[in-house]
């Protein structure tokens, strides 16, 4: 009995750490030096799942962005593919400049980009979710939009 209850625990508390963790938003980075370091923004890809498939999104043509990135609670949620298998994630941390931009239609937003470095260059595709707290931002100023980079439309972040 006393074992019964104790697998239920651990199985109950394991349960409770791996959805805390699937949850947590972690925070963006506002450095102008690591937003401008190169990345290798080539070798990953930025996914939409729609009926249950899930596939490379193009945000610059006809997609619609918010099917693509989501904000719930000043968390920017998104899925990328990469290739794997072989070797290690060094690092992908969402990062920006912090410096607001205005386009001609006079909307404001910052631009954000996936500082993504990798040495698992295999041919195995994974799918990571990530979520980004970007908080920060929208503290700092009248900010309206979020601008991806590599996606010609904005998210609204409102």
């Amino acid at each position: 009995m006393k074992k019964s209850i104790t697998i239920f625990i651990l199985l109950f508390v394991s349960k409770m750490t791996i959805g805390q963790n699937h949850n947590y938003c972690e925070p963006i980075i506002i450095s102008d030096s690591l937003f401008k370091a190169p990345t290798m923004d080539w070798y990953y890809h930025v996914e939409k799942v729609k009926d249950n498939f899930v596939r490379g999104a193009n945000c610059s043509e006809d997609e619609d962005i918010n099917d693509v990135f989501t904000i719930d609670n000043d968390c920017l949620k998104f899925k990328i593919g990469y290739g794997c298998g072989c070797g290690t994630i060094l690092t992908y941390k969402l990062v920006t400049a912090g410096i607001l931009q205005q386009d001609n239609s006079g909307n404001k937003y910052y631009n954000i980009k996936l500082y993504f470095i990798t040495d698992n260059l295999c041919k195995k595709v994974c799918h990571t979710d990530l979520s980004y707290n970007i908080s920060q931002l929208k503290n700092k100023d009248s900010i309206q939009y979020l601008k991806f980079d590599g996606c010609d439309k904005l998210i609204p972040y409102k």
